[in-house]
């Protein structure tokens, strides 16, 4: 398994920074597994990207879903140089309304996209995002054309992002 993961995250351009974005659901729903997610899964996640780029730089940035909604302090990803730390600093949101949205991993996208590490622009960008319920079809903030899916629209756009 470490060296399929180690392909998969692989940089196409060796010891350039690496983003990694996690959006994270940060629900009641979450809040009842993210013990076991976050020590089990999401850590090992992290170690195999840093594992496959030895000597990169990994820039691992955190965002909670709800943060999205409220003008709160923590409505911006949040950057962290410890590759693990955020793990553990999320805060978590009971609102039914907190869930992870088309219109939020377009956020997402739009910050990994201009994702920098000591003013150098990342080189490969990750999206990592962690969910414990279905999404919604929120699409607030988003550009899209008429009767066209937000999902739809996304893949698109994951797909052209460099």
């Amino acid at each position: 398994m470490a060296h399929h993961a180690s392909t998969v995250f692989k940089s196409p351009d060796p010891q350039q920074p690496i983003a990694v974005l996690l959006l994270i659901e940060n629900s009641k729903n979450m809040a009842a597994i993210w013990p076991d997610l976050r020590d089990q899964y999401l850590r090992r996640l992290l170690d195999s990207i840093v594992a496959a780029n030895p000597g990169a730089p990994v820039a691992v940035t955190i965002l909670e879903t709800s943060a999205c909604n409220h003008g709160s302090p923590r409505s911006s990803p949040r950057p962290y140089l410890d590759t693990h730390q955020g793990l553990y600093t999320v805060n978590f949101d009971h609102s039914p309304e907190n869930r992870v949205s088309p219109g939020k991993i377009d956020a997402c996208i739009n910050y990994l996209d201009t994702a920098k590490y000591s003013g150098q622009l990342c080189t490969a960008r990750h999206l990592i995002v962690a969910a414990a319920t279905a999404p919604s079809d929120d699409s607030t903030g988003m550009l899209i054309p008429e009767n066209y899916s937000p999902w739809f629209s996304l893949s698109s756009k994951l797909a052209t992002v460099r």
